[in-house]
């Protein structure tokens, strides 16, 4: 796999995303770094956690969850996936929010904070789309869309967040793309407020792709917004990635260009993931869906620390969905054949009704395959 060089300090100063930010400890102190990729996760029973710190011994250990209605609960670990730096676990069925504790074989005491939310039921069956009264205000095709979660009593709070876009200018696949940037809060019950206007980007991008790191599913302590990639005002995709710093729902700091993509995209599937973030697919300059995969971690000042090219997609694809859950990505739907920029906007090409998936390491983050 092939890193990009990592860029630079400065870069960041400017950026603005130290702020809340943490530095690494010393490596002799014993600590938990981080749960699951994240200073401070939000977890749910039955899923598999890597636990990173220092100082945990060689020897097997113990660790323990709060248990609802008060108390501990121990979590399973195999004595083959404890080590002096990493150990992995299983949150316990009757986990609940609070402190974790691991117990190292030599009596050391190491606690770290955790969210544990109840898994929501979903039935497809029940989805039923209605319109809302408020509008999105404009640049109704290829805005980036994503959400920032943050925990909120037994519950989260919920921003989604809408960069870029673009107005069609009547015929087939013509449009301009637009640089506005609004921020919406999720309402109980799913109700979407007024969109409110943040800073614009830095530069027009329509079918960019975008994501939210924080503490809850990064090493940043802070919380930005990225978008990556996109359709530039020649109507050509890019490769650049830009990031803002965001404080209660709203985009409080300009965007600045951070790391590069290794290729220019439209159209790619960004998710955030345990302090990482995972770029699938998307269309080059000439609307040819791709089957590149990037990874960046997100370092402890918000920054991309550098792109790792993964094993490739086994189908190219574009304009698709994907997620990353536990220790597998998937993405579906989007794209296989060449299409118009956006994949055109009046045409109907065909869709992609298959799915990719692969492993994930729960430690590196990487793909390995399988």
């Amino acid at each position: 796999m092939a890193r990009t060089a990592v860029a630079s300090v400065a870069l960041a100063a400017a950026l603005g995303l130290a702020c809340g930010g943490t530095s690494e400890p010393a490596p002799s102190v014993p600590r938990v770094d981080f749960v699951d990729g994240a200073i401070e996760p939000i977890l749910h029973a039955g899923q598999s956690v890597v636990i990173e710190g220092f100082g945990f011994g060689d020897a097997p250990g113990t660790v323990s969850f709060p248990r609802a209605g008060g108390g501990q609960v121990g979590a399973a670990v195999a004595d083959s996936t404890w080590s002096d730096q990493t150990i992995r676990t299983t949150v316990p069925d009757s986990a609940a929010s609070g402190a974790i504790t691991v117990l190292s074989a030599q009596g050391q005491r190491l606690p770290a904070a955790v969210r544990v939310l109840p898994v929501a039921a979903f039935d497809p069956t029940t989805l039923v789309w209605t319109p809302r009264p408020v509008p999105f205000p404009r640049a109704p095709v290829g805005v980036a869309l994503t959400a920032a979660t943050v925990p909120a009593g037994s519950g989260v709070t919920i921003t989604v967040f809408a960069a870029g876009g673009a107005e069609p200018l009547g015929i087939d696949s013509a449009f301009l793309p637009d640089s506005g940037v609004y921020a919406s809060a999720v309402q109980p019950g799913g109700l979407v407020s007024a969109w409110v206007r943040q800073r614009d980007l830095p530069i027009p991008r329509a079918f960019a792709a975008a994501a939210v790191a924080n503490r809850y599913n990064s090493r940043f302590a802070g919380s930005a917004l990225y978008l990556l990639g996109g359709i530039g005002p020649a109507g050509r995709a890019q490769s650049g990635v830009y990031g803002a710093a965001v404080d209660g729902g709203a985009v409080v700091r300009p965007f600045e260009a951070l790391q590069p993509l290794p290729a220019p995209v439209a159209g790619a599937i960004a998710v955030v993931r345990r302090g990482r973030i995972y770029v699938f697919g998307g269309a080059d300059s000439l609307g040819r869906p791709q089957r590149g995969v990037y990874v960046g971690r997100i370092a402890v000042d918000g920054e991309i620390d550098g792109w790792y090219t993964e094993p490739a997609l086994a189908v190219a694809r574009a304009y698709g969905g994907g997620v990353v859950l536990d220790d597998r990505a998937v993405v579906f739907g989007g794209l296989q054949d060449s299409a118009p920029p956006g994949g055109g906007l009046d045409s109907l090409p065909a869709r992609l009704a298959t799915a990719d998936t692969a492993a994930v390491s729960l430690l590196s983050g990487f793909l390995t395959g399988g």
